[in-house]
């Protein structure tokens, strides 16, 4: 069976980790053999050398965004799917999601159409998607609850009958389990925030609460900052200079585990607008951190109940500092909720138990 990953332009981002990881894993499992779609180039793409290590094919339509919307694109896509024998779609984003929808019902080979929400900003602006969606009547995943909910169509009578919603949550990789080692030197703390510096990610919120701590924190601390576009990040925040001595900012790294065990970083942070499942929050409950961010729904339902406290909103930067002072101060406290994270994320979250209901999900609609 061949399955078309679709998705918007090929950078290392939350939803092509996902489907990278989940490609490997039905590719592995189920002798599904995975394809890369992608709608726009982008300058800078480091996804295809990920893929050609990984010997996923590829291509990049490259359509202008004048032209995004046109039956002649879509009928480019349809007849890509004919051409290369596509048995189904697994497609994330809005635009892959509902060219791809009507695009798979011009081919009749293809089966399956399974559409990935990524955040509760999911929406339809113009006239065109609005009658577009409506016509369509494929399988939605959703990998938050909050965007199920927020998905303003599904709200009216006339579509909320053409859909049933699946929920299924992110999947961690299987690199790297163990918890970091218990001899760590309590003299040097550190800290990470893994984000892209973009909309609707917000480094400000990390900067505001980390001059607080300062204030109150004496001890040597080392604040991690990695992701794309971070490197300049000082430079934008002049009114945070002052943070610079402690403030690091490593730009993108193609494996974040292993910098976070390397550097024996002690708590996760992750400050945002709005997400889907973060990618990176789960990365940092498997390795054992605790984790402070912004009390989102798609974040809270990835912590166990006990360890919710640490969500605030990007408003409570008092709170929010004090959190990680009493964080940074009581190494005992740091453990059990670290480990409490890693427990529930490895049992929830597991590949095997991902991939196995993205299977079974294909299986049914395939029929």
């Amino acid at each position: 069976m061949k399955v078309a990953f679709f998705l918007w332009v090929p950078l290392v981002g939350g939803a092509e980790v996902q489907l990278i990881r989940l490609a490997e894993y039905l590719r592995k499992e189920n002798q599904i053999q995975p394809l890369f779609l992608f709608l726009k180039e982008s300058q800078d793409n480091p996804l295809f050398s990920i893929l050609n290590q990984k010997g996923i094919p590829h291509k990049v339509f490259n359509f202008s965004n004048s032209s995004l919307n046109t039956p002649i694109n879509i009928l480019r896509i349809s007849r890509f799917f004919i051409i290369n024998k596509v048995d189904g779609v697994i497609a994330f984003l809005e635009l892959p999601c509902l060219l791809s929808a009507v695009a798979s019902k011009v081919s009749p080979r293809v089966k399956f159409h399974i559409w990935g929400i990524r955040s509760s900003e999911f929406r339809f602006k113009e006239s065109f998607w609005q009658n577009l969606a409506l016509k369509c009547t494929d399988q939605v995943i959703s990998n938050s609850k909050l965007a199920a909910k927020n998905f303003s169509l599904l709200n009216s009578k006339e579509i909320r009958s053409s859909y049933e919603i699946k929920i299924i949550p992110n999947a961690i990789s299987e690199s790297f389990y163990q918890v970091r080692s218990e001899e760590k030197n309590e003299d040097e703390l550190s800290l990470i925030m893994v984000a892209n510096h973009r909309p609707p990610k917000r480094y400000d919120v990390l900067l505001s609460v980390m001059s607080k701590v300062r204030e109150i924190y004496k001890g040597v601390l080392r604040v991690y900052i990695v992701g794309r576009n971070t490197e300049t990040l000082m430079d934008e925040y002049s009114e945070f200079k002052h943070l610079s001595p402690f403030i690091f900012c490593v730009g993108f790294i193609d494996n974040a585990e292993r910098f976070i065990i390397e550097k024996s970083i002690d708590i996760g942070l992750f400050f945002s607008d709005y997400e889907g499942q973060p990618n990176v929050v789960m990365e940092y409950m498997k390795l054992g951190l605790p984790v402070v961010a912004t009390k989102l729904q798609p974040i809270s339902d990835l912590l166990p109940n006990e360890n919710s406290d640490y969500l605030f909103s990007n408003e409570s930067i008092e709170e929010i500092s004090e959190a990680i002072v009493y964080l940074l101060i009581n190494h005992e406290m740091r453990t059990m909720i670290g480990k409490k994270n890693s427990e529930h994320v490895v049992e929830k979250h597991s590949l095997k138990r991902i991939g196995t209901q993205y299977y079974e999900l294909i299986r049914t609609l395939k029929g």
